[in-house]
């Protein structure tokens, strides 16, 4: 195989290194707005206690006190039935303690404000565990996709990462077999037949039959029926390649990255290209 050949086929790891440093750059904006989410968390801590008495409550403007022109909402979670008739049937100028914390801003650039503890006298009409539990709930399935995108982001970059790590493995050791610093070990045993397996290439002149397939989790170099050489495991399912020397001919078959990153099959006979695909037949 000529150098220039050799240059050509390990450009297929600049597409796996772009994908790994697109995922690790994906869980770093990730990270981000993670940490953006969390910091409006509202916790106990962010409740702030407001004494009145009750001026008027309704389902859309919330509860307004006699001492102040704040309209305070409840989320809707929390606007339970019995909260709701307790609030109906309470007179205004009820002694009320609000426990409160800011919202959204709205349209005119001023906080909502939010009631998450309502205690009228000594009855407790909203607890404050309750009112939290509402307010975070959004925040809290937000913070879980993010985790989940993070996760399924970083299983993306160790399978490019590995990929890319298995491509410049094969692309080495195609440069050393073909230069002769590489040795075989000859024929392994006879090629097993009637059994179900997947060709991945081939390809056959006058004096070779030449198959490059997989057996269960085996990839084999099959030459005339026999095998020359093998790779077992969850690595045959990465960029990988096999190697024969039959009558002095150097024999490659294997799996590469093109040049955009896709997989593809090929077996190279004394250093020239006889066959490549994209895909696989069943058989």
């Amino acid at each position: 195989m000529d150098q220039g050949a050799g240059q050509k086929r390990r450009s297929g790891v600049k597409p796996a290194v772009a994908a790994v440093a697109g995922s690790l750059i994906g869980i770093a904006v990730i990270i981000v707005v993670a940490v953006t989410v969390v910091l409006p968390f509202v916790g106990e801590q962010d409740l702030i206690p407001v004494e009145g008495h009750l001026f008027s409550y309704n389902v859309n403007d919330g509860i307004r006190l006699q001492e102040s022109e704040t309209y305070y909402l409840i989320e809707e979670a929390n606007r339970t039935a019995e909260f709701e008739d307790a609030m109906s049937r309470m007179r205004p100028g009820t002694a009320l303690t609000l426990y409160t914390a800011g919202g959204p801003t709205n349209d005119d650039g001023e906080k909502t404000m939010y009631a998450y503890g309502v205690t009228a006298r000594d009855t407790v009409l909203l607890e404050t565990e309750a009112g939290l539990k509402a307010a975070n709930a959004p925040t809290r399935h937000l913070i879980f996709f993010l985790c989940l995108l993070a996760f399924i982001t970083l299983v993306n970059a160790f399978y490019w990462g590995v990929t890319a790590y298995a491509e410049k493995k094969r692309a080495d050791a195609a440069e050393s077999f073909m230069s002769g610093q590489m040795p075989t070990a000859g024929v392994r045993r006879e090629a097993e037949t009637g059994m179900r397996h997947r060709v991945l290439a081939t390809a056959a002149n006058e004096e070779y039959q030449l198959c490059f397939r997989r057996v269960k989790s085996v990839t084999e170099l099959v030459v005339n029926g026999r095998v020359y050489d093998e790779k077992k495991g969850f690595m045959s399912r990465f960029p990988h390649a096999l190697f024969a020397v039959v009558d002095g001919h150097r024999i490659e078959a294997g799996m590469d990255l093109g040049p955009t990153g896709n997989r593809t099959y090929y077996i190279l006979f004394d250093g020239q290209q006889i066959y490549r695909t994209f895909g696989y037949r069943r058989r």
